[in-house]
Order: C-alpha cells, then structure tokens, then sequence
C-alpha cells in the first residue's frame, strides 16, 4: 500500500515538473491600450497555446509585463505563428509610462 502512493506522489510530480517546463515566456510584440487601466499585449505562438500573465510590475516610469504560453502539441503541425492577445489589468492608470516586456527586457510598440 505504500509503494503505491509512493508511486503516485512521483507520478504526480514528474507531471507538475513536464507542465511547468511546457511554459515558456510569450515573445510580445505590440500592445493596445482598451482604457487607462487595461492593455492588450500582443504576441505570436501556437494556434493551441494557453496564456497565462505570468507578471506585471508597475513603477513610476514604466510597466513590465511577462507572459508565459503554454503549448502542447502531441500531433505533427506546422510552424506558423498565431496572434495571441492577452488582457493585462493594471493597478494605475498607464499615463506615458512605457510598456517593457517582462520575457526580453525591450519596449513594447503601441499599436492602436
């Protein structure tokens, strides 16, 4: 009885492990601003990717914000990238900060 829950736990962890090694940093490209508090960041990936705000991190001068996308496909496909748009809440209103990507470390373009 105990080698089966030691199995499971090891199953169990082995599976969180390959999951979270599946994210990975979401590439942005532009971002559109819907109100003073919400963005719409850009990026290209899997057309079966699931995105997740992986960080937003507010100052005075600028907003980082880093997402991660999660892509699994067990099947042969094809290298295309599609346009994944992500809603971003922040706690302030934008302004003129800039808008920096939390995965490269490089501005984001405003594309209205």
């Amino acid at each position: 009885m105990r080698r089966r829950w030691i199995v499971v736990g090891l199953v169990l962890v082995v599976t969180l492990a390959v999951l979270r090694l599946l994210y990975q940093p979401l590439e942005l490209a532009s971002y559109r601003v819907v109100d003073p508090k919400n963005l719409v960041v850009v990026g290209f990936g899997a057309k079966s990717a699931w995105t997740r705000v992986a960080g937003v991190n507010e100052t005075g001068a600028t907003v980082t914000i880093a997402v991660d996308a999660l892509t699994f496909e067990p099947f042969p496909h094809t290298l295309a990238a599609y346009r994944i748009e992500v809603p971003v809440h922040l706690s302030t209103p934008l302004g003129d900060r800039e808008v920096i990507d939390g995965s490269t470390g490089f501005p984001i373009p405003n594309q209205p």
